[in-house]
């Protein structure tokens, strides 16, 4: 199994390799991919967050980045198809960096498609607000301890 600092060396070169390919296949040179640890002041200035992460275990930063108002993608490992579909992101199902950058090339000449509509905005935000979540862990807590609902609370 491989430890956390190998998943961050292997973003890292991921990040590398989607950057060169954007840039020597395509043109593009104003794409930036950066460290998911200091993406949230970024996300406003961004048209579309891409994780590199193959171990990401929930995505807190593609909650983050569509209610920033952009769309998200990354990898169809672990529970990001699941976070990727609520969030209204693109999934990289080939796990490829090569398909990563296609995917980008494809989206910078149709830019509006980054952005998340209104209505998409308010399904998200209602999806992952505080309160629906903790009612939902109290559910799901009450019925492994076999608790009324009412006790729950």
């Amino acid at each position: 199994r491989l430890r956390r600092s190998d998943d961050r060396r292997r973003s890292l070169v991921a990040q590398l390799l989607v950057q060169q390919l954007l840039q020597e296949h395509y043109g593009l040179s104003h794409v930036l991919l950066h460290r998911q640890e200091n993406g949230c002041p970024y996300l406003t200035g961004c048209d579309l967050h891409v994780s590199m992460s193959m171990e990401e275990t929930f995505g807190l930063t593609f909650v983050e980045a569509a209610l920033s108002g952009i769309r998200s993608m990354g990898f169809s490992s672990t529970a990001i198809p699941d976070v990727l579909e609520k969030t209204k992101g693109y999934l990289i199902s080939s796990c490829t960096v090569e398909e990563a950058a296609e995917k980008i090339r494809q989206l910078a000449d149709r830019r509006e498609q980054c952005r998340i509509t209104a209505e998409e905005y308010g399904q998200i935000k209602n999806y992952f607000s505080p309160q629906r979540m903790a009612a939902e862990y109290l559910e799901v807590y009450g019925k492994i301890c076999d608790l009324p609902a009412d006790e729950m609370r």
